[in-house]
């Protein structure tokens, strides 16, 4: 556990076996949030701010429902940034 926190992040640099895990976490978990954003007024075109964005795998997907609008979004841990980053650059 980190002071940050209830997550050691340092484990996850560490760990292919945990960021997997996360990845397939987040895809299971695709249809209902992206169910859940919609629902709440998520549309093409919108302006988002994505606040602890974590390995940004929801972030891509909102990206992916806004189209040509806009994602901003920031992380307090610089790991998980650079993860966010290497998975919206595949975009």
């Amino acid at each position: 556990m980190s002071d940050a926190g209830s997550y050691d992040y340092s484990f996850l640099e560490e760990s292919v076996t945990e960021q997997e895990r996360l990845r397939l976490q987040a895809e299971v978990a695709q249809p209902l949030e992206r169910q859940i954003l919609e629902q709440h007024g998520l549309k093409p075109g919108m302006s988002v701010l994505d606040l602890g964005c974590g390995p940004g795998f929801v972030t891509r997907m909102i990206a992916q429902m806004v189209g040509t609008g806009q994602v901003l979004w920031a992380d307090l841990n610089d790991y998980l940034l650079k993860m966010a980053f290497d998975s919206l650059a595949k975009q």
